[in-house]
């Protein structure tokens, strides 16, 4: 459920935009994204033409629900105001448009990210490897061999990484890792744990 809400940073737009537009167009509702909603009809407009748009705006209305409810909350408040048209040109201006700056920032939280005092590593390299996905939806796939560095920060384990040359995926290493960091606090070797690096 949470990969459909569309993050604050928009770092996973590709995503989100890919749902949006498979879902509206099983449901016959794509023309509300991606077309002008019509003017409303003037005083001499026919019933028909008068109920044609009643329908329309319902339509449009029922879809920006979906596109409201779809979004973390600061978003929720920069489009509450707008039509689902105007909502998804907007998102779709504000995010598809910068995929290079979007990779950039990525690139940059994935190099600069650290390992803060006392917290956990288990969340931290879900973290790393979350950047390493969303890299690869923006085009950017990072070699495993420096993702595997960038993670693999515990001096025991790296060198244990290396001498039997496991080749893991990086889902598989994070539960390895999960396990040498209970291992190490079980055996007391806090000292160890202290070795991991910064990332930097």
């Amino acid at each position: 459920m949470d990969k459909c809400i569309l993050k604050d940073d928009g770092s996973n737009f590709v995503e989100w935009e890919s749902t949006i537009k498979s879902a509206a167009v099983s449901d016959n509702v794509l023309r509300c994204l991606v077309e002008t909603p019509p003017s409303e009809p003037g005083p001499r407009a026919t019933t028909a033409v008068r109920t044609a748009y009643d329908d329309n705006m319902k339509l449009s209305n029922d879809v920006k629900n979906v596109l409201i409810w779809s979004m973390a909350s600061s978003l929720k408040l920069r489009c509450i105001s707008l039509n689902a048209y105007e909502i998804f040109t907007r998102v779709t201006t504000i995010f598809s448009q910068t995929p290079q700056i979007r990779q950039y920032e990525v690139t940059v939280r994935f190099f600069e990210a650290k390992l803060e005092k006392g917290q956990n590593v288990g969340p931290h390299r879900l973290k790393m490897v979350e950047y390493v996905d969303t890299l690869e939806r923006l085009g950017c796939s990072i070699p495993k061999k420096l993702v595997v560095d960038r993670i693999n920060k515990f001096s025991h384990f790296r060198v244990n990484y290396n001498m039997n040359n496991m080749d893991k995926s990086f889902h598989e290493l994070h539960a390895l890792l999960t396990q040498a960091e209970r291992d190490m606090e079980a055996s007391g070797s806090g000292s160890e744990k202290k070795d991991v690096l910064s990332m930097r």
